[in-house]
């Protein structure tokens, strides 16, 4: 009689354990819901992600051309992209002396170069008007290549949105519809800090979702960087 009483208070505790277990699961799903919560926070990452590339992406392009005979240091070519702002580097990537002149590019002095590189994006200052002696100016002829063009984060954008963060964080969060706090880290392949926003937020304790996105950077002397953002938001 003994044995069959401890048989039912056995199984009565594993019929009370699996109903207390099958509670539980059933409060975290319909009250704290962890899947809407994850959802809820990665859209946020996700807005606020293509927020920060927005800002900091511009149009960049260049074509290069090269020179069939010199006549002269100083000459004109046809301006393939005439409504934005443009400076010409030689084939090692120096900057040289241009000018515009209505539709067309006025290279000043090619200093006996035949290869030269013209970069395009209206991140770039304005360029001056001029043109050459017109006692001296003489047709060159030129080949021109065909034109490239992207959407690139160029360093000097980085800089800006770093000091619009820094100086203006909670009116960049209104003006773009940002409702949690979030700040990040750009840095190199060497883990190398190269700009960051961890300094202007108190985050002790608080819930963090992160991603790292790949940007490509250029400098001011238009070389190259493959760089990561590291975004974070605070839940």
């Amino acid at each position: 009689m003994k044995k069959q009483n401890l048989k039912a208070q056995m199984h009565l505790e594993i019929i009370l354990s699996l109903v207390i277990f099958v509670g539980f699961v059933l409060f975290i799903l319909l009250f704290l819901n962890p899947l809407k919560n994850y959802s809820a926070h990665s859209e946020e990452l996700n807005k606020i992600s293509d927020i920060l590339i927005e800002n900091l992406s511009s149009y960049y392009g260049f074509v290069s051309f090269s020179l069939i005979k010199s006549e002269h240091p100083c000459f004109s070519i046809e301006n393939p992209k005439s409504d934005m702002n443009f400076f010409v580097t030689n084939s090692s990537g120096d900057p040289i002396d241009f000018a515009k002149d209505g539709d067309k590019i006025i290279i000043k002095d090619a200093k006996n170069q035949i290869f030269f590189k013209v970069h395009y994006s209206n991140t770039f200052d304005p360029v001056s008007t001029d043109n050459c002696n017109k006692e001296l100016k003489k047709r060159n002829n030129y080949t021109l290549g065909a034109i490239y063009s992207d959407k690139v984060v160029f360093y000097s954008s980085i800089i800006e949105l770093n000091k619009t963060y820094m100086n203006n964080y909670l009116d960049f969060k209104q003006r773009n519809n940002i409702h949690n706090d979030f700040n990040y880290v750009i840095y190199n392949k060497e883990i190398m800090i190269m700009n960051d926003s961890l300094s202007n937020l108190k985050n002790k304790g608080r819930q963090i979702v992160s991603r790292n996105i790949p940007i490509k950077v250029v400098y001011e002397n238009m070389s190259y960087a493959d760089l990561t953002l590291n975004l974070r938001v605070y839940t």
